[in-house]
């Protein structure tokens, strides 16, 4: 006859969520908790019930096990937003067990920011195409990662940075009237707010003369070069060095 011994556990893979990931509101309803496992001797029983044991904040979860790839997952729909703890226990035919368990963490975030925008702190009325955002944004689950800055509400032509609470030198459109800016906050789990806005009235008195690069500090060069631009066509330019 043939005896079989087998004294090792199973050996487990995090497929997906892997430790540290954020899920989205996108990626909610189709995730799905997968881990492999391998088991070298006696193998996973899939029709053992209590061989595998997956919960996630302590909370049982059914797992399902195909018995040729090893692959074991589970339906993550349900889970509600916030930090989330999943642990797995799984036992062989012969009855070992992972020990310790395996548990490793994600977060699910599903709710956009919350935020505001506002040129030049409130003010109604500006002469310069240049103004200053104002930004605030609440994000409790992953925090804000991005927004999405627009002279078009349908954000055509827009910029994508990083978040900060003040936008310097952010051009409006150079002409003269009701200018409006639009916002949109993204999290660091992707998710993307609706749009913000503020307006102001702007008042073009004379083209706006922007210096766009040139050296700073001490220079050992005795020559420099400086760019500038305009805020309108045609423009003619003058400079001048050190009161000359």
């Amino acid at each position: 006859f043939e005896l079989w011994v087998d004294t090792i556990a199973p050996t487990l893979t995090i497929l997906s969520p892997t430790p540290g990931d954020l899920i989205n509101a996108t990626e909610l309803p189709s995730l799905v908790i997968s881990v492999e496992i391998a088991d070298a001797h006696s193998g996973i029983d899939p029709g053992d019930s209590e061989a595998i044991e997956l919960s996630v904040d302590g909370a049982s979860v059914a797992v399902s096990l195909d018995p040729d790839t090893g692959l074991a997952t589970a339906s993550g729909a349900h889970l509600a937003e916030g930090a989330k703890w999943a642990e797995l226990i799984v036992t062989d035919r012969a009855g070992n067990a992972t020990d310790p368990a395996l548990v490793w963490g994600f977060t699910v975030d599903v709710t956009p920011p919350v935020g505001s925008v506002l040129i030049n702190g409130g003010l109604a009325m500006t002469t310069s195409a240049y103004v200053t955002l104002n930004l605030q944004v609440e994000e409790r689950t992953s925090g804000v990662a991005w927004m999405h800055l627009s002279n078009d509400p349908g954000f055509d032509r827009s910029s994508r940075e990083a978040y900060t609470t003040v936008r310097e030198s952010w051009q409006l459109n150079p002409v003269s009237g009701r200018q409006t800016v639009y916002v949109k906050f993204e999290d660091k789990a992707g998710n993307i707010a609706e749009p913000v806005s503020d307006d102001i009235e702007l008042e073009l008195l004379a083209p706006e003369t922007l210096l766009i690069s040139g050296p700073a500090g001490a220079s050992p060069q005795p020559h420099a070069e400086f760019t500038f631009g305009c805020s309108e066509t045609d423009c003619v330019f003058s400079y001048a060095f050190d009161n000359e």
